[in-house]
């Protein structure tokens, strides 16, 4: 083994020491409680408001619906505008 082998070798060992000294060995509580801990929410949930004066609850009546209204498309970039004229002259000239 040359000195480069042997220098890659002790630092994977070294790396990896505080796992391969896990292996067989039951997790203790500090390292649950401390590695395993559910995130804290960015801001309170927000329950759904269910109707109930139905004998049922339909699937997606906790869905928020907006009134219907149309959407106004952005214009065109003029760089997209330009290339798709130029694939089209390009496509004709073929």
């Amino acid at each position: 083994m040359s000195a480069d082998d042997l220098r890659k070798s002790r630092s994977v060992k070294l790396k990896y020491l505080a796992t391969l000294q896990q292996i067989g060995r039951p997790l203790e509580e500090p390292i649950v409680g401390r590695h395993f801990r559910l995130p804290e929410r960015a801001r309170p949930g927000e329950h759904p408001v269910f109707d109930m004066s139905l004998l049922y609850i339909p699937i997606y009546c906790h869905l928020v619906l907006h009134p219907p209204e149309d959407i106004a498309r952005p214009p065109t970039p003029e760089l997209i505008t330009r290339a798709r004229m130029e694939k089209a002259v390009e496509n004709w000239m073929d």
